[in-house]
């Protein structure tokens, strides 16, 4: 048994136990692990370092309606890089698990602080206005904050991020036609809401999460 392999199936036996009653699932045989929240996913990291064995935790979610075709960390918790180090199985077990308890404890305090469009449009929209103040808003962050509050029925917050978020792309057409479609529908709650849940549904077919019915994001 290589050391590489007890060392990470340490680190899976304590997330499956801390994570699993929590909804989570783990992403093939990778340190992924992701939960459905809907309108988005909750990810856990188990990250490996590229000097020494063990692992960092990183714990964010994922906003399914995003741009990337990646499982991207769109709003990471932080404070979560401890680094534990394994040296043997007695004194990396204790660690795992704590490790584990700590990436539970944060998933949850997510799943509670976005459980509506509201909040999260409301924690969004500061976040990226904020980075504004500093210079370094646009982007994919004023995208998810355009999507947020486009959902959560203020539209000219949300064009204005998405053309924050267009200036932000400006090399990327492909993410760019995607934005227009986007804004020029916003204006249309209807027709706002079903692209959105279209873009949802294909993300989490992509990531092997069943699809939800028309009319979902009413539901938060």
């Amino acid at each position: 048994m290589s050391v590489e392999g007890e060392h990470g199936r340490i680190i899976a036996t304590a997330a499956k136990a801390a994570l699993a009653p929590l909804g989570f699932r783990r992403k093939g045989r990778s340190r992924l692990w992701l939960a459905d929240r809907g309108f988005w996913l909750s990810v856990v990291e188990f990250q490996p370092s590229g000097f020494s064995k063990g692992s960092y935790l990183n714990v964010a979610t994922h906003w399914l309606w995003g741009l990337h075709d990646f499982v991207s960390f769109d709003h990471i918790v932080d404070d979560r890089r401890t680094f534990i180090q394994f040296t043997d199985a007695a004194a990396f077990t204790p660690l795992a698990t704590q490790l584990a308890q700590e990436a539970a404890e944060a998933s949850e305090a997510l799943r509670i602080q976005f459980s509506t469009l509201k909040a999260a449009a409301l924690i969004l929209t500061e976040q990226e206005r904020s980075w504004e103040r500093e210079g370094r808003g646009g982007g994919s962050h004023a995208f998810d904050a355009a999507m947020a509050e486009g959902l959560a029925g203020d539209v000219a917050v949300a064009r204005a991020f998405f053309q924050s978020a267009l200036r932000g792309f400006a090399e990327e057409p492909d993410y760019i036609t995607s934005i227009e479609e986007l804004e020029a529908a916003v204006g249309d709650r209807n027709t706002f809401r079903a692209m959105v849940e279209s873009r949802i549904n294909d993300r989490r077919q992509s990531l092997d999460f069943y699809r939800l019915p028309a009319g979902f994001l009413e539901n938060f």
